[in-house]
């Protein structure tokens, strides 16, 4: 509790002094990123969120170096494979009992600081999506580093079912930075299809779970998916324009190999 009081007044008073600074502090900023990360817990970075909205809010010239910071941190989540990125256990008792279902809920990973910070995520992006190229890069570039290619044994996504939530709200965000036509390169847009698209079937490659949240998370993360259902039943109008034709010719290959080596 010590510790959660220091780091809420260390992001509260970090913000404060950026915001107040005539020039941007380096540093400050770091900080104001990396605070809560270090803590990770859903306090921090709610604190942490609202701190990150305030300062963009009073000095909207900072918010590229935020996001890039920002982006940076939580990258590093990946890498150390917290939260939403925890390596997924089996629960041994296949068949749904108590014991199963506590089991499984005792195997569950700490995604809410993950489910604020995807939130504070696509808030910004719904701000900046038709306003800076630079700043819609830097959100390719978040789901271009945190999804891979292919399935690979381990996931990089949480496949627990209590990650449902969290995950598909981050797949979410990623539909939605394809399909508001803002993203030039087709090419870039067609990898990073196909990373969503590969990380929404990965989750069905385990068995099938029992819900062992309460209610009130149960009917978010349905809300969730019906969201998420929504914009992935759109996305068929942009797969109908990107189809590859039957026939390719010769010519056409060897351009493409051209481009690509």
């Amino acid at each position: 509790a010590v510790v959660s009081t220091q780091s809420t007044g260390s992001i509260n008073h970090t913000s404060a002094f950026l915001i107040s600074e005539e020039k941007l502090d380096r540093k400050a900023l770091r900080a104001l990123c990396w605070i809560p990360v270090t803590c990770f817990t859903k306090d921090s970075v709610r604190i942490a969120a609202n701190c990150w909205e305030w300062t963009v809010s009073k000095r909207p010239e900072f918010e590229t170096h935020l996001l890039m910071e920002n982006i940076a941190a939580w990258k590093w989540t990946v890498n150390r494979r917290m939260g939403l990125f925890s390596p997924t256990v089996a629960c041994k008792r296949p068949v749904v009992t108590d014991n199963a279902v506590q089991e499984l809920a005792s195997l569950a990973p700490d995604c809410e600081p993950h489910r604020i910070w995807i939130q504070f995520l696509t808030q910004r992006f719904e701000v900046i999506k038709f306003k800076s190229a630079k700043r819609v890069e830097l959100f390719t570039s978040l789901f271009h580093t945190t999804l891979p290619l292919t399935s690979h044994n381990t996931s990089i996504l949480s496949n627990h079912i209590s990650a449902i939530g969290p995950r598909f709200d981050f797949l979410h965000l990623g539909l939605l930075l394809l399909q508001n036509d803002i993203i030039s390169n087709e090419l870039n847009q067609s990898i990073l299809r196909e990373r969503i698209y590969t990380a929404i079937l990965d989750y069905f490659c385990v068995s099938a779970q029992w819900p062992c949240s309460t209610t009130a998370d149960c009917l978010r993360d349905v809300n969730v998916l019906n969201k998420f259902w929504d914009t992935l039943f759109h996305d068929k109008k942009y797969l109908k324009s990107i189809l590859v034709p039957t026939t390719i010719s010769p010519d056409a290959i060897q351009l493409t190999n051209g481009k690509l080596g």
